[in-house]
């Protein structure tokens, strides 16, 4: 019996050595799979609180963006660009200050001079557009304003500020807005001094490599109100290495035509519009009916087309 359970020991003893092994690799598989459930629910929770993370910083931003009383830059904008009429305003470009402006490499004003209806304000939209074309990234940022007497939330200089403030922070990387992001403006807090508000604006606006501020119809503010743009625009030239303000104005307001002695300007005269106001006739003037005699007569279009551009003075 002894000689008989031999071979089946010795094959008892090698499944079992089989089986050892077998439970051990079991064993290890296990702990492996378990070292990998592990470490994807470490990843799950580090995306989880990557997102809460960036969720707060979110609300943060969006807080900080609604608690500022603006204006509606945006949609004064869209109006202006609309009732550009298209190849027109090319000019401003070919000019040598707004080609010394535009391409200086320290901070730099230019005022633009006009009478009532010279088309100050879409030329203001216009340079916009220019520029939002060309933006290359987020350090070369665009803000921009327009006064308008119809709207009496736009001739507050607070509102001014405040815009420019809210189109600067659009522009402010999201990182910023961690829980040390200390800022004038929330949605729980008294809204601060203007004087407060113009240094808020300073400091934002040093995390951008250039800066372009277009401010249409500065001379619609209250005479009073004046002043703190002024200072407002000195103040953001002083402390900024590349920042360039584009200003329009009417000729005849002395104190702003005083304050703006040291920066560049242009004045517009029909010199300059003459050429886009016989574009926009001469549109106009292709558009009429078939039937009518300016479209069978040449001589007499022209003789049109000359009357009312002659009429219209640069406006």
């Amino acid at each position: 019996m002894k000689a008989a359970w031999k071979p089946f020991r010795q094959d008892f003893e090698v499944q079992m050595v089989s089986f050892r092994q077998h439970s051990r690799q079991i064993e290890e598989e296990a702990r492996l799979a378990h070292r990998i459930e592990a470490a994807r629910m470490y990843e799950i929770q580090l995306a989880n609180r990557a997102l809460q993370i960036r969720n707060d910083k979110l609300h943060r931003r969006h807080r900080t963006l609604s608690a500022l009383p603006s204006a509606d830059y945006l949609g004064k904008y869209s109006k202006l660009i609309n009732f550009k009429h298209p190849g027109t305003n090319m000019w401003l470009s070919a000019t040598d200050q707004y080609s010394s402006w535009y391409g200086s490499q320290t901070s730099d004003c230019l005022c633009c001079y006009g009478i009532p209806g010279s088309g100050k304000s879409i030329l203001a939209a216009s340079i916009v557009e220019s520029l939002m074309a060309i933006q290359r990234n987020d350090t070369f940022i665009v803000c921009q304003y327009y006064c308008d007497y119809a709207d009496s939330v736009s001739l507050d200089p607070y509102s001014l500020v405040a815009s420019l403030l809210k189109q600067a922070l659009q522009y402010v990387s999201l990182e910023k807005f961690t829980e040390d992001f200390k800022f004038n403006f929330d949605d729980d807090k008294a809204l601060p001094n203007l004087e407060t508000m113009v240094s808020d604006l300073v400091e934002i606006l040093q995390d951008f490599r250039s800066v372009f501020v277009i401010l249409d119809g500065i001379d619609e503010l209250a005479q009073d109100n004046q002043p703190v743009v002024l200072s407002m625009i000195d103040n953001l030239i002083k402390h900024h290495p590349n920042l360039k303000v584009f200003v329009t104005s009417r000729i005849e307001e002395y104190r702003i035509r005083k304050a703006m002695t040291a920066y560049r300007s242009i004045r517009l005269s029909q010199s300059y519009v003459k050429d886009d106001i016989v574009r926009y006739v001469q549109d106009q003037l292709d558009k009429a009916d078939i039937s009518s005699p300016i479209s069978r007569e040449p001589k007499l279009k022209e003789e049109v087309l000359e009357a009312l551009v002659a009429g219209a003075k640069g406006m």
